[in-house]
């Protein structure tokens, strides 16, 4: 049986844009300039923010009324699916690398990879994976996920306890420098000692994105809002400059507040053209390949990009959104339709990347 899915491609495309703000955040050398001092991000864990609440909110469109029927090891699969072929792709594409001075390195090492090649963190290092950069974002979306299922279509007012409460710590924690918030800003969940904040993280933005969905599903404008709109706003607000010494304040605003309001207007835009709608959504279909693929891509074409600076970013940007296109409609997509006839008793029409 398969699960219909109304598809948010212009939601889609603003995931595109904040995977490529992403990129510009972990390739400094080729985008002076960009980082902690000029970015609306304190670094990349911003757009993290965006990516959950994004997450909360498609899924919610998409499987809250059919837990009944799936049951959530149905959903844990569907959810594994896919998430996991793209990840571990991206280890194998840097498994060479990882391994081109393999007798230099304890056997630790190898155990790290060996968990990491099955997609579970590491107890024996300080960060959660040790390979994979991002990979603990989406061990923090698949337990968000988990409960979610396991909520079932819980009520509106446990999903705002949920994302009360866990406002509350966020602030708190940032505010702080407690409750695993020891970085600049909202960020944190990348290491152990970080934990807690990446818990608290996913935590407002997944459930809040879920119940941004009954907001928007109740009070939906019947008018179109411009997508413009929200697209220009999410690039500005992922690139305002910011004082240091309101860095804090300007990350919570912009999670709490900011990342809602522009998702439920990007959500608002219904796209009539099929061409159109096709084509938006394979922009979107490449955020979660740039998202997984940027940094390693990056190292190797490194020395030729950094000579030339801001000339090898845009060279850059286009590369990687090329090559995640391709990798989406000839690897991922594929595959991923493959494990869900052979693994799945009921499939997602359309599954949205990251979401």
């Amino acid at each position: 049986m398969t699960i219909s899915v109304h598809r948010f491609v212009v939601l889609d495309v603003m995931r595109t844009i904040a995977a490529l703000a992403v990129v510009t955040v972990h390739t400094g050398r080729i985008f002076p300039g960009v980082g902690a001092s000029a970015s609306g991000m304190a670094d990349p864990q911003l757009a993290v923010d965006f990516f959950f609440l994004l997450s909360g909110f498609v899924l919610a469109n998409a499987y809250e009324d059919k837990f009944e029927r799936i049951g959530v090891w149905d959903f844990f699969k569907l959810r594994l699916i896919r998430l996991y072929p793209l990840y571990l792709f991206s280890i194998l594409i840097s498994l060479y690398g990882l391994l081109k001075h393999a007798s230099h390195h304890e056997p630790v090492y190898f155990i790290n990879l060996g968990l990491a090649l099955v997609f579970l963190p590491s107890p024996f290092d300080e960060a959660i994976y040790p390979f994979g950069a991002f990979a603990w974002t989406l061990l923090f979306e698949m337990l968000a996920n988990l409960v979610f299922a396991a909520l079932k279509k819980t009520p509106a007012w446990v999903l705002a306890a949920i994302v009360v409460v866990s406002a509350l710590l966020m602030i708190v924690g940032a505010t702080t420098h407690s409750l695993g918030f020891i970085y600049e800003g909202v960020s944190g969940g990348h290491t152990w000692a970080s934990f807690t904040a990446g818990l608290i993280r996913v935590s407002f933005s997944f459930f809040a994105g879920a119940l941004l969905y009954r907001v928007w599903l109740r009070r939906r404008p019947e008018y179109g809002i411009n997508p413009i709109l929200p697209l220009a706003g999410l690039a500005i607000a992922l690139f305002v400059k910011v004082s240091p010494q309101w860095r804090t304040t300007a990350d919570l605003l912009t999670i709490i507040l900011v990342w809602p309001a522009l998702i439920f207007a990007g959500a608002s835009y219904s796209v009539k053209s099929p061409r159109l709608a096709k084509t938006l959504a394979v922009i979107g279909g490449a955020s979660y390949p740039i998202y997984l693929l940027h940094l390693g891509v990056y190292l190797k074409l490194q020395k030729l990009l950094d000579p030339i600076g801001i000339y090898g970013g845009m060279i850059f940007l286009v590369v990687i959104f090329l090559i995640s296109v391709a990798v989406d409609l000839v690897y991922d997509v594929p595959i991923r339709r493959w494990l869900s006839r052979k693994f799945l008793t009921q499939r997602p029409a359309v599954t949205s990347p990251q979401g």
